[in-house]
């Protein structure tokens, strides 16, 4: 499936991105509520980001670039899940401080995950590599069967046999 894009459609969607940064920068520095400051700035701070390594995969001018830019999207994909996770622990509540004191172990937990998921967004087992360039790109993962099966050991191919 071949899907052109034309440079008007480009301009929007990179218009969209800079628009969607421009409002979380100003959602970030406005006077309010902490808690509906976090919640804007944030949506709008990843929904440019994710645009913007959408771009980025569009205008790649070759499969290494193209990879860069898909590492970008699942890093920043790991780092704004934990983000929404802390969001999610304090929206709605009563007292949001609280809840936040009393999660903080289970966050500072998932912090430490979606950080790890970040720096292994850049291994081949993440994004193995990038097939095809603009329009046409697709994004190849290392495929789960290569992860999980290794070759056996001499030592469980004997145990094996012998049982």
């Amino acid at each position: 499936m071949n899907i052109t894009l034309s440079p008007i459609q480009l301009a929007v969607v990179t218009a969209s991105a800079l628009l969607a940064a421009a409002i979380g920068v100003l959602a970030t520095l406005r006077r309010g509520h902490w808690l509906v400051t976090m919640l804007f700035s944030s949506a709008f701070l990843s929904m440019a980001a994710f645009q913007a390594g959408t771009l980025g995969i569009l205008h790649a001018e070759g499969a290494a670039s193209a990879r860069v830019w898909a590492t970008y999207l699942a890093g920043a994909s790991a780092l704004a899940s934990w983000l929404w996770l802390c969001l999610s622990v304090v929206l709605a509540r009563p007292q949001p401080i609280q809840h936040l004191r009393q999660a903080v172990a289970y966050l500072a937990l998932a912090l430490v995950g979606c950080v790890t998921l970040f720096f292994v967004a850049g291994t081949r087992y993440v994004v193995s590599r990038v097939h095809g360039l603009g329009s046409e790109a697709m994004i190849l993962p290392m495929p789960p069967s290569t992860i999980i099966a290794s070759e056996p050991r001499p030592c469980s191919a004997a145990w094996a046999r012998s049982t």
